[in-house]
């Protein structure tokens, strides 16, 4: 993750889990930066807290994508699989200082 004021330097550094990061994306407040594998993993990273703490989503099958309600308050996630696709709603639990998605 770079900041365009200073592109010779990185702020942050996030790896994938087993694949390559496919699609990413900030919700609409831009608080959390959501970055999907092409299987199995969404990784929701907390935009505040400097990229070091974050919520790793496992799922079975294949990321088909994912998007953020308008609200910020919750997401979407597409799995393409032959067995078992479908499209996942997960929404947005305050628990104190840390947020995270269910």
């Amino acid at each position: 993750v770079w900041d365009i004021r200073n592109p010779s330097k990185s702020v942050a550094v996030i790896k994938g889990e087993i694949a390559a990061i496919r699609s990413v994306k900030f919700n609409e407040n831009g608080s959390v930066l959501g970055l999907s594998e092409a299987a199995d993993f969404l990784h929701l990273v907390d935009v505040g807290k400097n990229f070091e703490q974050k919520q790793v989503v496992d799922v079975f099958g294949e990321i088909s994508g994912f998007c953020f309600t308008p609200d910020a308050e919750g997401l979407f996630l597409g799995i393409n699989d032959g067995n078992f696709g479908g499209l996942m709603e997960f929404e947005r639990i305050h628990h104190g200082p840390l947020s995270q998605y269910f």
